[in-house]
């Protein structure tokens, strides 16, 4: 889940750059869509596959907030820094991208 799942998730960030190529706000909002959906499959994996270990080793644990909060202290930065550069990047580069012809 972490790999295949998680990172081919990604590619639905796209879909809302299809809407509108020259936009910047739909090209960083499918960057913030495609990285909560990647975050949201960490999370899902974290529970069900560390279930067990979590349990044994930290018994009454919140499998879901362990999760959240584990998968949380990597994921919001990268969310974060992603959609920051990669707008920053788009807004720079939009004139020069080759975009089709409507």
């Amino acid at each position: 889940l972490d790999y295949v799942v998680a990172f081919g998730i990604l590619s639905l960030a796209g879909l809302l750059f299809r809407l509108d190529k020259k936009s910047a706000g739909f090209f960083v909002g499918g960057m913030l869509l495609g990285g909560l959906l990647r975050y949201g499959v960490h999370i899902a994996s974290g529970v069900i596959l560390f279930a067990d270990w979590l349990r044994d080793t930290y018994p009454g644990t919140n499998l879901l907030w362990a999760s959240i909060l584990a998968n949380g202290t990597y994921m919001a930065p990268i969310i974060v820094l992603t959609a920051v550069v990669g707008g920053l990047i788009f807004v720079r580069m939009r004139e020069r991208l080759l975009f089709e012809k409507d």
